[in-house]
C-alpha cells in the first residue's frame, strides 16, 4: 500500500507539480486566511466571523494585490474577503476615523432626493473623468435604497450603474458600520446579473462584522469627538458616494487576474499536502 501511495506521489511530483510550481512560487508572498475563522481587521479595530468557503487577505496582502494590478491604494484598506468557490466578486473593507456620527436623521432619509444628489455628483465627477480620459459613469437607479439597521448601527444601500465603455450593468453595494471613533465601510462592485447573490452574501458578512470592545457605537462617552458628517453625507458624498463605487468598475475589469490569484490561493493547500506526504515517505531514506 505504501508503495502504491508513494508511486502516486512520485507521479504527481514529476508530472503535475512542475506545471504548478511557477504558480506556487509566484503566490508564496500571500498569506490567505480560510473560513470558518475569526479574523481581526487592522490594529484590532474590528473582527469578522469569516464564514466557511470564504477567504480573507489582510491589509498587507491587500496592498500587495492593489500594487500588483496597479490600482490606487488609499492606505485605509483593512482587507479583502472573497468566496472560495465563486470568484466573480470580492468585498473591500476600509476604516476612516471620522469621529462619532449621529444617526438621529435616519427617519428623514428620502431615497428619491438622495438618488438625485448622487446623480448630480456623478455628473460633476464625469467632467473630471473626461479630462482624464477615463470612461464616464451613469447612475441608473437604486437596487436597494438606504436602510439603517439600528441593532448593528449599519447603513446599507446598493446602486445600479453603467460605465460608458461597458454594455453590462454593474451593482455597487455599500455598507457602513458606525463606530465610536469612526466608520467601517464595505464596498463591492459586481455584475448586475449577480446582484441578488452579492446582496445576500454581503448582508451576511456585514452582520458578522463587529467593532472591538471600546470601539463600539453604543460605547460613546461624553467628550468623544462628534463628526460633522451626517448619514446623508455618507450616502451622497466622499468615498461613500455611489459615484466612487461606480468608478471602481475599473477594478472589476481586472477580476480576471484576481480570479487567477484566487486559483493560486486555493492551490496552496494542495501543494502543501503533497510536500507533507513527500517528507513523510522520504524521511530517513
Amino acid at each position: 500500500m505504501k508503495k502504491f501511495l508513494f508511486g502516486i506521489i512520485v507521479i504527481n511530483l514529476i508530472f503535475i507539480f512542475p506545471l504548478y510550481f511557477p504558480l506556487y512560487a509566484q503566490q508564496v508572498e500571500y498569506n490567505p486566511v480560510y473560513g470558518p475563522k475569526t479574523v481581526i481587521l487592522g490594529d484590532n479595530i474590528a473582527v469578522i466571523n469569516l464564514p466557511k468557503h470564504f477567504i480573507f487577505l489582510d491589509k498587507y496582502d491587500t496592498r500587495k494585490f492593489f500594487e500588483e494590478i496597479k490600482e490606487p491604494y488609499a492606505g485605509n484598506e483593512l482587507g479583502i474577503i472573497f468566496p472560495q468557490k465563486d470568484l466573480r466578486w470580492f468585498a473591500l473593507f476600509r476604516y476612516v476615523q471620522t469621529g462619532y456620527i449621529k444617526d438621529d436623521e435616519v427617519d428623514k432619509l428620502n431615497p428619491k432626493e438622495l438618488l438625485q444628489i448622487i446623480k448630480e455628483n456623478t455628473e460633476k465627477a464625469n467632467k473630471e473623468r473626461k479630462k482624464m480620459g477615463v470612461p464616464t459613469i451613469e447612475v441608473i437607479d437604486w437596487y436597494s435604497p438606504p436602510h439603517y439597521d439600528r441593532y448593528n448601527h449599519s447603513l446599507t444601500w446598493a446602486i445600479i450603474g453603467k460605465q460608458e465603455d461597458r454594455k453590462e450593468l454593474v451593482i455597487n453595494y455599500s455598507s457602513i458600520i458606525l463606530g465610536r471613533y469612526g466608520i467601517l465601510s464595505c464596498t463591492v462592485v459586481g455584475e448586475y446579473i449577480d446582484a441578488s447573490l452579492i446582496y445576500s452574501k454581503m448582508d451576511f458578512l456585514v452582520s458578522s462584522t463587529k467593532f472591538t470592545q471600546g470601539r463600539k457605537y453604543e460605547e460613546w462617552r461624553q467628550g468623544d469627538k462628534i463628526a460633522d458628517i451626517t448619514l446623508t453625507g455618507l450616502i451622497t458624498g466622499g468615498t461613500a458616494a455611489a459615484a466612487y463605487g461606480a468608478a471602481k468598475t475599473g477594478l472589476l475589469a481586472k477580476m480576471g487576474k484576481f480570479l487567477f490569484k484566487g486559483i493560486l490561493i486555493i492551490l496552496i493547500p494542495i501543494i502543501a499536502f503533497f510536500r507533507w506526504l513527500w517528507r513523510k515517505f522520504t524521511a530517513g531514506k
